[in-house]
């Protein structure tokens, strides 16, 4: 939970200094500390994540809990054959 492994995390991926949205579920919000002082990162609740901060940005960073989240969000999205 330290600023500096997140911004050593975004040089490892190669979005250092590049627009990122940093999606969190709710159990991980603590984790939005480590990134609220690197610049260019938005950090969100994936619950409140929407289409603009998805275009405003080059990437988006998500943990596993956070795709459950949006599969979960979107699961009746999915056609299933049935009538």
């Amino acid at each position: 939970k330290k600023t500096k492994r997140f911004a050593e995390t975004l040089r490892a991926l190669g979005v250092n200094g590049k627009s990122v949205t940093f999606a969190l579920a709710t159990p991980e919000l603590s984790l939005s500390l480590m990134s609220r002082n690197v610049p260019r990162v938005l950090h969100t609740l994936t619950e409140n994540l929407n289409v603009m901060q998805l275009l405003d940005h080059e990437y988006i960073l998500m943990s596993e809990a956070s795709v459950a989240v949006l599969e979960k969000r979107f699961a009746s999205w999915i056609n299933t054959g049935k009538k």
